[in-house]
């Protein structure tokens, strides 16, 4: 194994799976989560590690000051190996209490076990570490599934554990953290609600027959994460070598700010066009609608006009047949002469009408 970087607060070297460990520059060493590729059982069936290989064998760790587990799941907590590490150092074990059961189980002394609780602190030599319950086990007591944040000076490091998607219990404690590591499940939620400065990928190892969340395509999802990236860097660090939590330089800052107000401003010029579209679609309708109404009362007018001509005409000479060419009565405005106002002499009256006198009577003389 190689050693680990002097001028680092904090660096990492991913051994396998969810497995890593980190040193600080005081010289503090924590494995987190040993699993080294060994078989277990899971859900009725055997699995078995296929690759990549571990970076170091157990055997291999010089130091170790202390171990944290996130859950006693056997791809994150392998038993074996765990007894054999705490056989050769004298170090403790943090983990909530299905981790102490396992230990307990396999011979270790449960005084080198500590249970932990959700939202509890802990230091192991100069490494504060802060355990937060995973999403679906923030209400259950005792919480069994944590992630943990590591902190030396300004430098954080968020161990997401087997949490699927970001906890509302995060809030407040991993915010802005330096380097996240996450397991691919969920991934984009979970670097949204952390907004970390450095990704790293876990949990992406191939397993036979893999019938649970494993085999992720590290290479596509880093892709994917960096072109969705809104400054932070996507670590890829090859195996067995130390990598660190990074942070962008002013420039890459300054670029991505640039980059980020074009998209901004492209997008509200985007609405801007769309909300102008409907505005004149919404005006051409109503226009529309204007004139089909103008059009119906012009129509509605030109259907009275020739009814009120023919009634007229009816009301003048009620019941006369009417005659192509023929006046319908004297003009607008003329006098009527005796004849008229007593009927016509020696010709018929109008009907209901006999000379002014009540209908069906007799002609006055």
């Amino acid at each position: 194994m190689k050693p680990p970087p002097a001028d680092q607060p904090l660096s990492l070297l991913h051994i396998c799976h969810s497995c890593f460990l980190m040193h600080s520059a005081g010289g503090t060493t924590i494995l987190i989560d040993p699993y080294f590729g060994g078989p277990f059982r899971w859900k009725a069936h055997d699995e078995k590690h296929v690759g990549p290989p571990p970076a170091i064998r157990p055997e291999e760790i010089e130091k170790l000051d202390g171990i944290v587990i996130t859950h006693d799941h056997p791809d994150h907590c392998q038993p074996d190996a765990l007894y054999r590490i705490m056989s050769r150092h004298r170090c403790e074990l943090w983990g909530p209490s299905g981790i102490y059961r396992r230990a307990v189980e396999v011979g270790i002394d449960n005084r080198r076990v500590n249970k932990v609780e959700a939202f509890q602190h802990f230091k192991v030599g100069d490494i504060q570490v802060t355990a937060l319950p995973n999403k679906g086990s923030e209400d259950t007591k005792p919480c069994m599934r944590m992630s943990y944040l590591f902190a030396r000076d300004e430098i954080t490091v968020f161990h997401g554990g087997d949490s699927h998607g970001p906890s509302p219990a995060w809030s407040g404690h991993v915010d802005g953290a330096t380097l996240a590591l996450l397991w691919p499940n969920h991934i984009g939620r979970a670097v949204s609600f952390v907004k970390p400065f450095s990704v790293a990928l876990m949990h992406c190892d191939r397993f036979d027959p893999g019938d649970f969340l494993c085999g992720y395509d590290g290479d596509e999802i880093r892709a994917r994460l960096r072109k969705k990236s809104r400054g932070g860097k996507v670590l890829a660090p090859e195996a067995g070598e130390w990598f660190w939590p990074e942070r962008p330089s002013e420039e890459e800052l300054l670029r991505l700010q640039e980059k980020i107000g074009n998209k901004r401003r492209r997008e509200r010029g985007r609405r801007e066009d769309e909300r102008g579209d409907d505005r004149q679609s919404s005006s051409g309708r109503k226009g529309s609608r204007r004139r089909d109404r103008r059009g119906d009362r012009r129509e509605r007018r030109q259907d009275q006009k020739p009814a009120s001509r023919e009634g007229a005409e009816e009301a003048v000479q009620p019941g006369k047949p009417k005659e192509e060419g023929a006046s319908s009565g004297p003009p607008a405005g003329a006098s009527r002469g005796p004849q008229d106002a007593g009927g016509s002499a020696g010709g018929p009256s109008a009907p209901g009408q006999t000379g002014g006198g009540e209908p069906g009577g007799e002609q006055q003389t």
